[in-house]
C-alpha cells in the first residue's frame, strides 16, 4: 500500500510539474487505480478498464472578479478567531496556505492530511453536507491526521472544502498538530 501511494503522490506531482496546473479528485481516482486487481478506485459504473469523461478535467482558474467569500480560522486553543477571506472556487485550504495556516504539503490534492481542519458548529457541518460530502479518498486522508480522533465526525480536509457564497461566516478550527507523511516519501 506504500508503494501504491508513493507511486500515486509522485505521478501525481509530475503532472502538476508538467502541466502546472491542479487536478482535480478524478484524476485522484485515476492515480489510485488498483494494478493488482484490475480495478478502478471508485465505484462510478464504468468497466474495469475504462476511464470516466471526467478524470483528467483541471481545476478552473478562478477569475480575479470572482465574488469574496469571508470565513473564520480557529486556533488550536480555541482562543483566537482569525477572518479571513477567499474567492468563490477557492478552497479553504488555498487561501489558508496562502496565509501560512496550514502546510499543504500536497497541494490540495487530497494526497495528506496537514490541512486537516475541525469543523466546530454543528450549522456548518449542516451547510457542507457532512459527512454525506466526505468522499472515501478524504476520509483515507483524514484517518492518517494526528488529531482526527478528537473529533472524527468534524473532521474535513480543508483542500476538499471549495468555497461558495452559501458558505459566508464558515468557522473551520486548526487541529493542535499535523504530520507531513510525504516528507518520508521517496519521489526519486
Amino acid at each position: 500500500m506504500a508503494t501504491l501511494l508513493s507511486l500515486n503522490r509522485t505521478a501525481t506531482r509530475l503532472l502538476r510539474q508538467a502541466t502546472g496546473k491542479k487536478f482535480s479528485i478524478h484524476t485522484q481516482a485515476f492515480l489510485r487505480h488498483d494494478h493488482s486487481k484490475n480495478i478502478i478506485g471508485r465505484d462510478d459504473g464504468s468497466s474495469p478498464n475504462e476511464r470516466p469523461k471526467d478524470w483528467w478535467e483541471v481545476r478552473e482558474e478562478i477569475p480575479d472578479d470572482a465574488p469574496e467569500v469571508n470565513f473564520i480560522i480557529r486556533t488550536a486553543a480555541g482562543r483566537s478567531d482569525i477572518a479571513i477571506t477567499g474567492k468563490v472556487g477557492e478552497s479553504i485550504e488555498d487561501v489558508a496556505k496562502r496565509g501560512g495556516y496550514v502546510e499543504g504539503a500536497c497541494d490540495g490534492n487530497c494526497q495528506c492530511s496537514t490541512c486537516h481542519v475541525f469543523i466546530p458548529e454543528e450549522s456548518d457541518r449542516v451547510r457542507l453536507k457532512m459527512p454525506d460530502s466526505i468522499e472515501e479518498f478524504e476520509l483515507d486522508m483524514l484517518e492518517l491526521a494526528p488529531d482526527y480522533e478528537k473529533d472524527p465526525d468534524g473532521s474535513r480536509l480543508s483542500c476538499q472544502i471549495v468555497l461558495s457564497e452559501e458558505l459566508e461566516g464558515v468557522i473551520v478550527q486548526l487541529p493542535s498538530r499535523t504530520t507531513n507523511y510525504m516528507d518520508h516519501i521517496p519521489f526519486e
